[in-house]
């Protein structure tokens, strides 16, 4: 057990800093990705307004499995931690991900279940509702990695999704959005105090402070192995396993995205989604 070690509410060195930054700006925020097809129409540059409303309902679909995983993968991954400041950073990011005490009305799932609703969609089934082939890929990599992968690559995949959630959640509210005003079904008004927002606004908030700490927890770790976060090269070294995890995430995430647009671009309708997949489920519940 290692309780000595400890980031949490402490500056971190300045060439942790520059090192973090510089690395996660690399891989996240100039990454090809964000002029990708799928954020082409996001971005209004391409595709029609009903194009870009079917993509971005399909991926709110995707993401009420995504969004019930995520905090199990987090979770998973502090329970493996002997480090007590990082099981304990990791175990506030997924109760703020499960929404906290106020599960039902705050936690990321629940939130997209309301915004499958503003959507036309009845979510009674979402637990259960299957996911896209990439998106499922997704999830199982990250599960994986969390249970029973390398340590690092896990941490540094959970890293990344904290760092893409704003970039990836504000460009599509603001594409489906924009959908919103341009083609209905109901008003931007009515879709926003319906709670429609709220699944974007909430992830955002959330994992901005994410974003913040994950840096302190990966620096704890490399401290407890003795990195010197005093020197860049010792820094870079003791991250490539953490940065090599943010990688794979953002490989997976880029596949999902552009199934999305492929399959909407073939035609593929949220209705069509949802329906194909609430009926190869084993029940008799209706779909609509």
């Amino acid at each position: 057990m290692n309780a000595a070690i400890d980031f949490a509410g402490c500056t971190l060195s300045k060439p942790f800093q520059v090192t973090w930054r510089s690395a996660f700006d690399e891989l996240c925020h100039t990454n090809p990705v964000w002029i990708s097809p799928f954020f082409q129409v996001m971005a209004g540059a391409d595709g029609s307004s009903q194009q870009r409303h079917d993509m971005a309902t399909i991926w709110a679909l995707n993401m009420l499995q995504g969004s019930y995983a995520f905090p199990s993968y987090v979770a998973a991954l502090a329970a493996r931690s002997d480090i007590d400041s990082v099981r304990h950073g990791l175990l506030e990011n997924a109760w703020d991900e499960a929404g906290g005490v106020h599960r039902t009305s705050r936690s990321h799932f629940w939130l997209a279940v309301r915004l499958a609703e503003c959507l036309g969609f009845n979510a009674s089934l979402a637990k259960a509702l299957p996911s896209l082939p990439a998106s499922h890929a997704y999830m199982e990599s990250h599960k994986t990695s969390a249970t029973s992968g390398d340590f690092d690559e896990a941490l540094g995949m959970i890293c990344l999704i904290e760092e893409f959630t704003t970039p990836e959640f504000s460009r599509i509210a603001t594409g489906l959005i924009s959908a919103v005003n341009e083609i209905g079904p109901k008003r931007v008004e009515d879709f926003i105090l319906d709670g429609g927002g709220e699944y974007f606004t909430a992830n955002i908030s959330d994992d901005e402070r994410h974003r913040e700490e994950m840096p302190k927890i990966a620096a704890t770790l490399l401290a407890a192995r003795g990195v010197d976060l005093d020197s860049p090269s010792a820094i870079q070294k003791g991250l490539e396993p953490i940065l090599a995890g943010s990688k794979k995430s953002i490989a997976l995430r880029a596949k999902f995205l552009d199934e999305i647009y492929q399959l909407v671009m073939d035609g593929l309708t949220p209705l069509g989604f949802w329906q194909s997949r609430c009926f190869s489920l084993e029940t008799q519940t209706e779909c609509t």
